[in-house]
């Protein structure tokens, strides 16, 4: 090889590692349907988003840029500021369960002694009534729960 193309390559492979550092990445965890704000101290010049799928990125103004979380999944966000290298943040999307949180929660306060397990919507999810010492003829007889939205209330 000679000495011109070995300097060409070595300049190329020199600026080629010199842009894609980035520094340590922020880690940034996010629920579906949620977002965050990012505010910078230097203008944004360029931003890139690996998975648009799993999060989207929308530049609010010359300093600030907002996060939405999609889908769960994992995706890389790049964010170039005026005169710096860019900003590298792993974007960490998770499943929203706070729908079964509340319903499981529901189920546990009304149970008397009941437990709920498994996770949502998962189909695993059981639940176990409490376990009656004594059950006279005049008393209900307890009832039993599925996974469905249909949900009696145990009698006092």
């Amino acid at each position: 090889m000679k000495t011109a193309d070995k300097s060409l390559w070595a300049a190329v492979l020199a600026a080629s590692s010199s842009l894609a550092q980035t520094g340590p990445a922020r880690a940034i965890t996010l629920v579906e349907g949620r977002g965050e704000l990012l505010q910078f101290q230097r203008d944004v010049q360029k931003v890139a988003l690996a998975e648009p799928k799993i999060a989207d990125a929308v530049v609010l103004s010359p300093r600030e840029v907002m996060v939405n979380a999609k889908t769960p999944g994992h995706t890389t966000l790049l964010i170039w500021e005026t005169g710096s290298d860019p900003a590298r943040h792993e974007i960490e999307v998770a499943k929203d369960n706070s729908d079964w949180d509340s319903f499981r929660k529901l189920i546990e306060d009304s149970a008397n002694g009941g437990a709920v397990t498994g996770s949502g919507g998962t189909g695993t999810e059981q639940f176990t009534p409490p376990r009656f010492t004594a059950i006279s003829s005049a008393a209900p007889k307890p009832r039993s729960f599925s996974r469905t939205a249909r949900v009696s209330r145990l009698p006092a």
